[in-house]
């Protein structure tokens, strides 16, 4: 009976991203799978102008970029989201999933097909607009620090002082940066 157990209790080592108990559809294509994902979760940052420091805009610029992708998106480096999910979830975090994270492994397993990209419609646009709609107020930062463009972290505490005449509740605070192509991450608080 032990031995049994033994057999039955330890399996062998776990699969692979893509080959796990996720339901894919036998063939992967650009067109159909991929390009949702990447328009949703990757376009954001990867775009003219932004801090993605190349664009995942097109077929063309994602399946240059497929085995990098897969192994980021694998490894959950990309998209970006530092909290962590087994803790608390978050409206509008910016994680992947499990069978969204096979559909792009099974992709490049399969040699990048691009499916019907005739029938993609244009990627969705992306406007500068502030996310929440217009905001109800704008503090902004007394000084302009300059950061030098050499790829280095670098963290900078600044103020805004701002007093307002009576208690507030807050619900959304959005940081707008003046160069999105330097800046990557910010923190805030109210005191």
């Amino acid at each position: 009976m032990l031995g049994l157990l033994g057999v039955v209790g330890c399996g062998g080592p776990p699969s692979d991203v893509g080959t796990s108990d996720v339901q894919l559809p036998y063939t992967v294509t650009f067109a159909e799978h991929i390009a949702p994902l990447v328009w949703e979760h990757c376009m954001p940052c990867h775009r003219a102008g932004q801090i993605g420091p190349f664009p995942l805009v097109s077929y063309t610029d994602v399946q240059r970029k497929a085995k990098m992708v897969r192994f980021v998106t694998t490894e959950r480096y990309m998209p970006p989201w530092p909290a962590d999910t087994a803790y608390a979830r978050y409206l509008g975090e910016r994680v992947l999933n499990e069978r969204q994270i096979a559909l792009i492994a099974r992709w490049v397993e399969q040699g990048r097909l691009p499916g019907d990209t005739a029938s993609l419609p244009d990627p969705p646009d992306h406007p500068d607009a502030p996310p929440l709609g217009e905001p109800d107020l704008v503090v902004p930062l007394p000084d302009t620090a300059f950061i030098p463009g050499d790829a280095r972290d670098r963290f900078l505490i600044a103020k805004a002082p701002w007093e307002l005449p009576r208690d507030t509740f807050v619900r959304a605070i959005v940081f707008e940066p003046g160069n999105r192509a330097l800046v990557h991450h910010m923190n805030g608080g109210l005191i």
